[in-house]
């Protein structure tokens, strides 16, 4: 499975970030799966310490501003949301407001919202756990804003709250609806 590190300089962010306009959303992805890959001593399979979704591309007329109003990481297709009792984490926040932080995708409130600072290259959303747990599947819904939802986007999970794995890469998703609810099987 790859491996990166987020703040290592030179890394997949910097790469992207300056050919963002001459790839595709599913070149981006590749290459953000190639670099840094290699075992590091970590695990490929198991249950993981923390869940994420990572931004890799939206749709024209956000703003630059991804948000989202829920996430939910379940163990099995269909199954209950496991985000009890840890830590909700978040590239940045809009505007360092309070309205925004990454606690709302948790609090089972789908009037409330996270919204990563403006013009973020590839911002990212998530739950450290108390221990380590499994996921089947994903449930992400947009907030009321449905143009800041995302169009492409990566589920990853880490064993160490550093390096994070690339689980499965979404798409082009098709344009979503206000506060709309999806669901993704994580293999």
């Amino acid at each position: 499975m790859p491996i990166y590190s987020p703040k290592s300089s030179g890394g997949p962010e910097d790469i992207v970030r300056y050919g963002k306009q001459f790839l595709t959303a599913e070149q981006k992805a590749q290459a953000l799966d190639n670099i840094g890959a290699g075992s590091g001593g970590v695990p490929s399979s198991g249950p993981a310490i923390g869940w994420r979704i990572r931004f890799i591309d939206q749709y024209s007329g956000s703003g630059g501003i991804v948000s989202a109003s829920q996430l939910q990481v379940r163990a099995t297709v269909g199954g209950i949301d496991q985000c009890i009792g840890g830590t909700a984490i978040s590239s940045t926040i809009l505007g360092m407001n309070d309205l925004y932080t990454p606690f709302r995708l948790f609090d089972n409130d789908v009037g409330t919202l996270w919204a990563c600072a403006t013009n973020e290259p590839f911002p990212w959303a998530g739950y450290l756990f108390a221990s380590p747990v499994n996921c089947g599947q994903i449930l992400l819904a947009t907030s009321t804003s449905a143009v800041q939802s995302p169009r492409s986007f990566q589920i990853q999970k880490t064993y160490d709250g550093v390096r994070w794995i690339t689980e499965r890469t979404v798409i082009d998703e098709p344009t979503w609806g206000s506060n709309e609810a999806r669901p993704y099987a994580v293999p």
